[in-house]
């Protein structure tokens, strides 16, 4: 007699985001507070993005239910591996960055400080295991972030006669990108910057 097994598959776990494309662009107004230090503040757009690997998307409405909270959502994706996802995040930044000169001749400088960001839009989706996939919405995110900056950068007027800054900056989200019902995304952004002063 033939005996037959029933085949088990194990469904593919959630997948975490890879980083992917970012840029901001603004206008920054810096106050001298003697020959070491600076203090900038301004308004930027910032956008940030990371990618996942999802499984194919069911066009169907459906309740995603969380343990003490829920939200309808027009679709959603399963897990799996055969389409890529691009999460998106459209903010509107104002930083408060403290700038520290190493000597009074030096080109090399450290910049740290807060920002606060709004979140204008996201489309990014989050993981429900009841519902076997991810699924977003607009009431899932905290819309008010709070980061901290980090970073170093060069002055080429000290250099050269061209009156530019390079740098590169590190920001991490303190607060959670989602609210604590629909668990923890932080936003972590590295970028290199190009600083044009309109006035010396």
């Amino acid at each position: 007699r033939a005996t037959h097994r029933r085949s088990t598959a194990t469904p593919a776990s959630p997948d975490n985001p890879r980083a992917a494309v970012s840029f901001e662009a603004g206008i920054y107004l810096k106050k001298l507070l003697g020959n070491h230090w600076a203090l900038s503040t301004g308004v930027n757009y910032d956008y940030q993005s990371n990618s996942l690997e999802t499984g194919g998307k069911v066009d169907s409405a459906a309740v995603v239910r969380f343990s003490s909270d829920n939200f309808r959502s027009t679709h959603f994706y399963r897990t799996g591996r055969s389409d890529s996802y691009r999460n998106k995040y459209h903010m509107l930044t104002v930083p408060l960055i403290v700038e520290y000169r190493f000597t009074n001749k030096s080109a090399l400088t450290a910049t740290f400080g807060p920002s606060i960001s709004y979140l204008l839009q996201t489309n990014s989706l989050v993981y429900n295991r009841a519902l076997g996939g991810y699924a977003t919405n607009e009431s899932v995110f905290n819309k008010t972030l709070v980061s901290l900056n980090l970073g170093a950068g060069m002055d080429l007027t000290k250099l050269t006669r061209l009156p530019l800054r390079l740098g590169y900056r590190f920001q991490y989200s303190l607060g959670s990108v989602t609210k604590p019902t629909f668990g923890k995304q932080h936003l972590l952004n590295s970028t290199f910057y190009l600083d044009i002063p309109l006035k010396k």
